[in-house]
């Protein structure tokens, strides 16, 4: 083989590999720009990556319930419109507030569960006392209603259907009452003013 053959072949070698070279980094840059790839600190995320952190940030920065034992009950959703830039989770990822306009973020309650528990919860609990008249140093006095711990489900059910946000149970509690068979047979006996203490 004569050094002209030999040069020739090389140069064919060298412009197949650089083609080889080419033609990857062109395909690397279209599976990137499918995929949706991003450069975060450095290193390249899949929207799988961002998608992921984004859930994770709208369960840190939303809850329906602010006693976590509830929020089992919960499951989140989301809708992002379309937008000009592929990677739509890392331009929503710092508005998961939902305040945008691309951006909405409802919730789904296991209505059926939550309700079961807790109305195992208001069997063990017990029901607002009421209130009553007692016999102080100089008048009658009404005995203040001590707050229960018997939660009204449908109340709580209600906020639930406005897609509310950082509920509390303990607002739902039964509110204390002065039933009036308590006051009654008492005010019939007595001439003397009660003092109201609610």
């Amino acid at each position: 083989m004569t050094s002209g053959e030999r040069k020739k072949k090389l140069k064919i070698k060298i412009i197949v590999i650089v083609s080889a070279v080419v033609v990857a980094f062109v395909a690397a840059l279209i599976l990137l720009s499918v995929f949706g790839r991003v450069k975060v600190n450095g290193v390249y995320l899949s929207n799988k990556h961002i998608k992921r952190d984004f859930e994770n940030k709208i369960m840190s920065t939303h809850t329906v319930f602010l006693e976590d034992k509830y929020n089992k009950y919960t499951k989140f959703k989301y809708n992002i419109k379309p937008i000009e830039n592929r990677n739509i989770f890392t331009k929503a990822i710092d508005t998961v507030t939902g305040r945008n306009n691309n951006v909405k973020i409802t919730y789904d309650v296991d209505v059926k569960g939550i309700k079961k528990t807790l109305k195992k919860d208001n069997k063990r609990n017990k029901k607002p006392k009421n209130a009553k008249i007692i016999k102080g140093k100089k008048l009658y006095e009404i005995k203040p209603a001590k707050l229960g711990t018997k939660v009204n489900i449908k109340g709580l059910v209600k906020s639930l259907e406005n897609n509310a946000e950082n509920i509390s149970v303990y607002d739902y509690l039964e509110q204390p009452k002065v039933l009036d068979e308590d006051l009654e047979p008492t005010l019939k006996k007595l001439n003397k003013p009660l003092k109201w203490h609610i």
